[in-house]
């Protein structure tokens, strides 16, 4: 039984290792799968001259290029997660190669070159695609930053080479041998690709299939790919024409292949430190991705006004800007989705392909009828609007966005119940009741704390409604007294209603309470179907699911203690783990909660059941859902965290994500122990935790 499709990744090597011939092989071919169009670019003046034909026709040949790459994007994306990344990087090169050696051997026009470019536009997204895949299953997150960078000097590397194959070719033997030369280039990085390794099938479950859920919302994904269209259409106009306007202005041939080799090594140079410094911070943040686009914006302004004087220094800070903030975007995506980095990142950057296409074709209109001047300035108004448009559905003061991505909102607490148990302690507030100041204390409480918002995740067998859905589970136990007391206990709970949870919940967001909407969903094999279909309709932020019961026990509670030793504490965890496990490879919740709960009157294994943990440890990688640090251990008998440090540090290997969460059922319980849960996954190395609205995930920096 699976709800969700998941990825079947590579395994990386030890943790926190980078596997450097994967990470290699996606950045050199991520590079040569361009090179068809950026050598275009550089030689152009020789190309133009050779096969007759004029700049708005040299725009559209990368119109064409680029159109076809935003039309496959998408799709390719796809493609990638199925098939996986070994065989899409190859397949890549090698459409690279043979576009290359057919414009050498058979270009007489400009249509043979514009219908080879098809080969290359669907060469050059596949390569993109595929190549977020390769890095994303083989570099540590904490690693991302930078070997995204890395990876997005494809372009500018592509550029640069094309710039330095004016003077090396184009003016000796000839543009042609440069494309040969390229191909070779090209067929070399194709044989080069490793091997992708598989993970072993999830224990007891079946191999999933290549295909994953995209966590970030399309509304958002949209919003990216348009600013991305309008900033990459600036900055490729200026890679794409900045060789012929030089020449037109006065500088020699060479000089000017030169400036656009100068002007990419500058991109190359940015990306990289840009990346550098989202992993010192492990935050992409906004405003340094507008300070980018703005120098961008105000480089291509002094190309546009400055004449021959001022075209090296305005392209080199066009170049600095319009090219450093890119690698920013892939990073914030690919680690919003890890299930799906390919098919996330294909959807974000149709719209880098979008402006690739529409803004070197429209460029090349104006230069050629209007004039050169009126194309820079209107180039420069896409980079500013890119730089506006980059801060739509994201509010710059909260640090709240409209879907996935990272994002610099304050902490969470993720789990918190309306009301005590009833068998804890008098409730103080009748459980029919939801009103909004008893919300709101909870949320005083934990701003009183620092944190930012908190996540409300009632029990369903809480609610009045689950009563047929979930049926006389407690039946299932061996001895009629333990039945007994867990049917007594679940009776005298069962006060509440979901509906008017939801809505009073609803309301209180509707109100301006920084509140999510969530389920703790009591996980059941038999009825979880079933209990999945019942809350389909509900506006859930965030589901978490939990094991309270084996086989009609009530494994916490006193009044069944005596289940411990007629079973054995070995027996039990077993039964335990073999839920937890199952819940985790389910595909039903986002976040698994309290995972070794099952300690929670303070029987412990000696030594601890690495095996076991193991079992569970592999279900949530594959599956993909989070798990929680769960404070509410440190207030119970066990006097401890769940998880144990041996699990957190075991998550973190594996690359799962974390939410902190209290489990309090109070106001006064909002928050608590949250200094405790930072310092535990801060020791075991991490560094963001997970955030869940509409069920979209985003990772949140530790602060």
């Amino acid at each position: 039984m699976s709800r969700r499709a998941l990825p079947e990744p590579d395994l990386p090597g030890p943790a926190g290792e980078i596997r450097w011939s994967v990470a290699a092989a996606a950045v050199a071919i991520a590079g040569v799968a361009v090179l068809p169009r950026f050598m275009t670019g550089a030689l152009a003046v020789q190309i133009t001259e050779d096969l007759g034909f004029d700049l708005a026709e040299l725009g559209g040949l990368f119109g064409i290029y680029f159109g076809v790459s935003a039309m496959g994007s998408a799709p390719l994306g796809r493609v990638a997660e199925w098939r996986g990344w070994s065989e899409v990087l190859r397949a890549a090169a090698l459409g690279s190669a043979f576009t290359l050696i057919a414009i050498a051997l058979v270009a007489r026009d400009a249509w043979v070159i514009g219908l080879l470019f098809v080969v290359g536009g669907l060469t050059a997204t596949a390569s993109k695609s595929s190549a977020n895949l390769a890095l994303a299953r083989s570099v540590p997150p904490e690693k991302y930053g930078f070997l995204f960078g890395v990876q997005h000097v494809a372009v500018p590397g592509a550029t640069m080479l094309g710039g330095l194959a004016v003077p090396a070719f184009g003016l000796t033997v000839g543009w042609r041998w440069a494309f040969v030369t390229a191909a070779a280039l090209a067929v070399a990085a194709a044989v080069a690709v490793p091997s992708e390794r598989r993970a072993p099938p999830v224990p007891g479950g079946r191999t999933p299939p290549h295909s994953a859920r995209v966590r970030t919302p399309l509304r958002t994904l949209a919003l990216l790919a348009v600013a991305a269209a309008l900033g990459i259409g600036a900055v490729d106009s200026l890679a794409s024409f900045v060789v012929v306007y030089a020449v037109d202005i006065g500088f020699a041939e060479g000089t000017a292949g030169l400036l656009l080799a100068l002007g990419s090594t500058a991109g190359i140079v940015t990306r990289l430190i840009a990346g550098w410094l989202i992993d010192r911070r492990q935050h992409a943040g906004l405003p340094g991705i507008a300070a980018l686009l703005a120098a961008g914006t105000l480089g291509l302004i002094v190309v546009a006004i400055g004449g021959r004087d001022w075209v090296v220094a305005g392209s080199l800070i066009g170049f600095i800007g319009g090219w450093g903030w890119s690698g920013l975007l892939t990073f914030a995506v690919v680690s919003a989705n890890p299930e799906a980095p390919a098919a996330a990142t294909g959807i974000a950057h149709t719209g880098t392909y979008v402006g690739a296409a529409a803004g070197p074709a429209l460029f090349g209109l104006l230069a050629e009828h209007v004039s050169y001047e009126a194309a820079w300035w209107s180039t420069a108004g896409a980079l500013a609007a890119g730089d506006g448009h980059h801060g739509v559905g994201v509010d710059h003061r909260s640090g709240r966005g409209h879907g996935g991505g990272i994002r610099s909102s304050g902490m969470s607490d993720s789990h918190l119940h309306l009301y005590p148990h009833r068998r804890d302690r008098a409730v103080p507030i009748p459980p029919e009741t939801y009103p909004l100041d008893h919300i709101e204390r909870f949320v005083e409480t934990a701003a009183g704390l620092g944190l930012a918002e908190l996540a409300f995740t009632e029990h369903l067998y809480r609610c009045v409604e689950s009563t047929e859905l979930l049926g006389p589970f407690w039946e299932k136990a061996d001895d009629p007294e333990v039945a007994f007391h867990t049917e007594d206990d679940i009776r005298a709970d069962r006060t509440m209603s979901l509906e008017r949870y939801v809505e009073a919940i609803s309301g209180a967001k509707e109100a301006g309470l920084p509140v999510l909407l969530g389920l703790e969903v009591d996980f059941f094999p038999d009825s979880i179907e079933a209990v999945l279909d019942f809350i389909a309709p509900y506006p859930w932020d965030v589901l978490i699911g939990s094991i309270h019961w084996i086989d009609g026990w009530w494994f916490d509670r006193t009044h069944s203690i005596g289940e411990w030793e007629r079973l054995g504490h070995r027996r039990v965890y077993e039964q335990f783990f073999a839920l937890e496990t199952e819940l985790a490879a389910s595909g039903a919740v986002d976040i698994v909660a309290h995972v070794d709960r099952v300690k929670y009157l303070g029987h412990r294994l000696d030594p601890e059941p690495v095996d076991l943990y193991t079992e569970f440890v592999t279900a949530a990688k594959r599956s993909g859902v989070a798990v929680e640090l769960n404070s509410g251990g440190l207030r119970h008998p066990v006097e401890e965290i769940y998880p144990g440090p041996t699990l957190v540090r075991m998550f973190k290997e594996a690359g799962l994500d974390i939410t902190f969460a209290s489990d309090g059922h109070v106001p006064e319980q909002a928050g608590w122990g949250h200094a405790e849960l930072r310092r535990a996954a801060l020791d075991a190395g991490y560094t963001h935790t997970a955030r869940f609205e509409a069920r979209q995930r985003s990772l949140v920096p530790i602060t």
